[in-house]
């Protein structure tokens, strides 16, 4: 009896299985005509929400041509909502959400990070060592950053004699997309 169970519950699974593996195969296909690639830098909870959107979009009986051309009209802002959609509002949120990792993958990669994974992100990838060649090149590049903040200094300190080192870095941190300690940190060393 419990052979004849276990027999039983493999052959339900089987359907279940071919129909789970056909739609991550429709996904990927799907990933694969939006963004080409995905690359490997992409932050870590924008491949799910890409799924679930997909799988959203799957669900209204959408192909993957069909989902290229609703993430299309949701960019140009003109999304029409096929007969075939039950929940509009999911159908709506995922079209744009796909539409937005499209649009936010044409950036460059810290702009990109930015938008999709946030300030916090983009700013550790600037950080990196990475991200500084990306950003300023060379070494020398970043001693002409440096340099260029040290002037900047001068000037505010001529400007408001009554700043500290610490206002000044504050101040100059935003435009130099840097942490104030780090600014405070560069204007602190001798060029």
């Amino acid at each position: 009896m419990a052979q004849r169970r276990q027999q039983s519950d493999t052959d339900d699974a089987e359907p279940f299985e071919r129909y789970l593996t056909a739609e991550r195969d429709m996904e990927d296909a799907a990933i694969d005509a939006l963004y080409n690639r995905l690359p490997d830098w992409l932050p870590e909870p924008v491949l799910p929400l890409i799924r679930r959107g997909l799988a959203a979009l799957i669900n209204a009986g959408q192909s993957t041509e069909r989902i290229c051309e609703v993430v299309a009209q949701a960019r140009a802002d003109s999304l029409v909502i096929p007969g075939t959609v039950l929940d509009v509002t999911a159908f709506i949120d995922s079209a744009y959400y796909l539409a937005h990792v499209q649009w936010a993958l044409g950036l460059d990669k810290a702009a990109a990070l930015e938008v999709l994974g946030g300030r916090r992100a983009a700013r550790d990838y600037q950080r990196s060592k990475k991200g500084a060649q990306e950003k300023y090149g060379d070494p020398g590049v970043r001693n002409a950053r440096d340099d260029a903040l040290r002037e900047k200094a001068a000037t505010l300190r001529c400007a408001n004699p009554n700043l500290s080192r610490n206002a000044i870095a504050r101040r100059l941190a935003r435009e130099a997309n840097l942490s104030p300690r780090q600014v405070s940190r560069i204007l602190s060393t001798k060029p």
